[in-house]
């Protein structure tokens, strides 16, 4: 059996096995779920050029379950698919993804066992736009100990240890990584707490020296941050506010060293509603984008252009607004992310928009309207890309856990860059019972 098919189907035994083999096992809320689903593109490929119309047929299963008790914490979403097209476009595909995270106290308020794993689809080419010939596998599992100290009421000393396991199943980056860090904390009241971390991670690459798809020299790195972050909470608002500086150590390379500062505010609005901003600016590299995306995408985002294991400064600002008022639910987003490189010529800075709105047009009918635009510049090898995707739809609940779900999109990119223009028209039809397993990521 290839390493892929071991991650495939032992990753979601164990995280299970993991998360639940505790005497609170009873506590746990799992939600089975699954679909058949009928979809027509227009340019499977999405090419420019010589485009193949494909017929899809889908069959998915999908397990959500959460676990809150005194000792432990877990939660996990995962969803397998089928794919079979009929055209024969591309070859049939099995598809799976997974997020796991669980904390379970072993001593109360001493000791702690963290586990993390996320299974999902990346980009070969990054510079590509994501197809199912430009797809591969990728997983993380994160995990460790935690240590707790306190002294007096308002002191804690934190201890922790971290092994990681990064993999990719089509290009080089296979990693494996330790990891260490100490946090001591002072709380100023009962809503805020100021500490100070600092943390070292050594990243030992399965083939050094090799390069990626890009031609991105393979090194093992040693990383260090330090930094120290104000943390408040109320019943309306949240504030995390982080300051330091992180160093990174490569093999044959010079170190690159930057500030590193994370903003992010939130503040709950009426009806269900929430606004807020996060700004950050850090150093970044393939692996820890694996570990930072939280499994944050079931579907695959056909908008990523990241370069996989070069490493990049990083800046990036989300302002973010939902609400729902009169059954209607409004999630807009404005974001601005700009990547400078060590190595690679694809420095890129990108900004847009994405809106999604949900509206009950009648007892038993729910309507959606939802799209997205970004425009790129990948200034030193001066191309530009504009991207966007607009659509409509709509589900019918035909009883409380069946619904038949329609839905009609244009995905599209235009491009300064020959070669790289296409247009895709899907439609699709979904019948399922309960709802389409999601991660929800802190925003």
């Amino acid at each position: 059996m290839t390493r892929s098919n071991r991650l495939r189907f032992g990753v979601l035994p164990v995280v299970l096995a993991a998360a639940w083999a505790t005497p609170v096992a009873q506590a746990v809320r799992l939600d089975l779920t699954t679909g058949v689903t009928g979809e027509y593109s227009s340019n499977i490929l999405r090419t420019e050029r010589n485009e193949e119309e494909e017929l899809t047929g889908i069959v998915w299963g999908g397990i959500s379950a959460r676990e809150e008790a005194a000792n432990l914490t877990a939660e996990l979403a995962a969803l397998v698919e089928s794919r079979q097209y009929i055209n024969d476009t591309v070859g049939d595909e099995i598809l799976l993804s997974l997020a796991a995270l669980a904390d379970w106290m072993i001593l109360p308020q001493r000791l702690n066992w963290h586990f993390e794993d996320y299974f999902q689809q990346a980009t070969v080419n990054p510079l590509e736009t994501i197809s199912p010939d430009n797809r591969q596998d990728t997983n993380v599992l994160w995990t460790g100990p935690d240590l707790y100290f306190r002294f007096a009421r308002l002191y804690t000393l934190q201890l922790g240890a971290r092994y990681g396991n990064f993999y990719y199943e089509e290009t080089a980056g296979d990693n494996q990584r330790l990891a260490g860090y100490a946090r001591a904390i002072r709380r100023l009241s009962p809503d805020g707490e100021l500490y100070l971390h600092g943390e070292r991670m050594h990243a030992d690459y399965d083939h050094p020296g090799a390069t990626d798809v890009l031609g991105i020299t393979i090194r093992d790195f040693d990383r260090t941050d330090a930094y120290v972050g104000y943390r408040w909470s109320s019943i309306l608002t949240e504030l995390l506010l982080e300051g330091g500086y992180s160093r990174i150590e490569r093999d044959g390379a010079e170190a690159v060293d930057e500030p590193l500062a994370r903003l992010t505010l939130r503040r709950a609005l009426p009806r269900e509603g929430e606004t807020g901003l996060r700004l950050s600016s850090q150093l970044t590299e393939g692996g820890g984008r694996l570990l930072a995306s939280s499994g944050g995408r079931f579907d695959v985002d056909p908008h990523s252009t990241a370069v996989s294991q070069d490493i990049a400064l990083e800046r990036y600002a989300e302002l973010f607004y939902f609400s729902r008022w009169r059954g209607v639910g409004t999630d807009i987003r404005a974001f601005w992310r700009d990547e400078d490189y060590q190595e690679s010529v694809f420095d890129e800075e990108a900004a847009g928009v994405a809106l999604h709105i949900g509206y009950p047009f009648a007892p038993a009918w729910v309507g959606r309207l939802f799209g997205r635009y970004e425009h790129v510049d990948f200034g030193l090898i001066d191309r530009k890309d504009r991207r966007g995707v607009l659509g409509i739809g709509a589900f019918h609940r035909l009883s409380r856990r069946i619904t038949i779900d329609f839905e009609l999109r244009d995905e599209w990119q235009d491009s300064n860059a020959a070669g790289h223009d296409f247009n895709e028209i899907i439609a699709l039809v979904e019948l399922r019972y309960g709802d389409r397993p999601s991660w929800a990521p802190t925003r």
